[in-house]
């Protein structure tokens, strides 16, 4: 497969040499090569792949970059290495530093892109991020939707004969727009502004937050949540209101009507499968929360 490349605002970085060693130890972890790819170079200098495999377990090596993993299908997979524990799933990405690389265990089929950032995106991303030591889950899902509108319409503009000048500005402005959201996403709960009165309650909150996002497709009782936390239910069940803004029933939903959503766009399984990935105790229940929500039924979404 020949090297694509996309230069934006003339600024021209060779970077395949640059990353070389790292997506070719990348592919040898996957067991195959990525089925597309591409650079961009200038506004943002960057190495975009996309794989789709069936596995177990990866091992991907310490990469020399900082990379962007987002997974776009599958099911759900457990990343760790020495000083973290990561849950991936579709509409999460996950950054990765550079000196750091990660395991995953997972099952069956997997669609997910890596980007491998260079030159002076690199150096912007080490600076607004020095306080990254170990694998990050990003909590927003905008990281996972740029990445996979980049890939989009980068795929979209080689069989286009449309105003190149159109394409590179819009290319340009998501690949920033991407870069900017990772980088607030991994500064933003150290900077995240709270009462002073229950400012020394925020590790509660956060680790709760943590175990529901890890663990959105079980049961999730409250007395269980409080109890990870090492806090009286009660007491949890208040503070979480106090910090979130929402009561935990309904933090709890909206995450798995979200997630919900983003399987059926970005799965091929079946509602039922869905709904149980979700953690709703059945189909029925999850089309009627999800009608209650969206207007609409799971089914016709996935249509539309």
């Amino acid at each position: 497969m020949q090297e694509k490349v996309v230069i934006i605002n003339h600024l021209q970085i060779n970077s395949t040499e640059a990353i070389k060693t790292d997506y070719l130890l990348a592919a040898a972890a996957v067991g195959s090569s990525p089925f597309w790819f591409r650079s961009l170079q200038g506004g943002t200098c960057c190495r975009i792949e996309r794989y789709l495999c069936n596995t177990t377990q990866v091992s991907f090596p310490a990469f020399e970059h900082p990379v962007l993993i987002t997974q776009f299908g599958g099911k759900r997979v457990l990343s760790k290495d020495t000083k973290a524990l990561v849950t991936s799933f579709p509409s999460v990405a996950t950054f990765i530093p550079k000196g750091h690389g990660s395991s995953w265990l997972t099952q069956g089929a997997l669609d997910f892109a890596l980007i491998y950032f260079e030159g002076p995106t690199k150096e912007f991303i080490f600076d607004q991020c020095t306080n990254v030591n170990a694998p990050m889950r990003l909590k927003s899902s905008l990281c996972c939707s740029l990445s996979k509108e980049l890939i989009e319409i980068l795929s979209e503009q080689e069989s286009s004969h449309n105003d190149e000048k159109l394409w590179i500005d819009h290319i340009d402005s998501l690949s920033s727009a991407l870069v900017h959201q990772i980088c607030y996403d991994i500064r933003q709960p150290a900077t995240k502004r709270i009462s002073t009165a229950v400012r020394g309650h925020v590790q509660y909150v956060h680790q709760a937050l943590d175990y529901i996002h890890d663990n959105i497709g079980d049961s999730l009782r409250s007395e269980e949540i409080a109890s990870q936390v090492g806090l009286r239910q009660s007491h949890f069940r208040k503070l979480f209101k106090q910090l979130t803004g929402s009561t935990l029933h309904s933090y709890i939903l909206d995450k798995r009507l979200e997630y919900a959503k983003e399987l059926l766009v970005s799965s091929s399984l079946s509602l039922a499968e869905i709904a149980e990935e979700s953690g709703f105790s059945n189909q029925s229940h999850m089309a009627s929360c999800f009608r209650k929500k969206f207007d609409e039924t799971p089914a016709a979404f996935r249509r539309s």
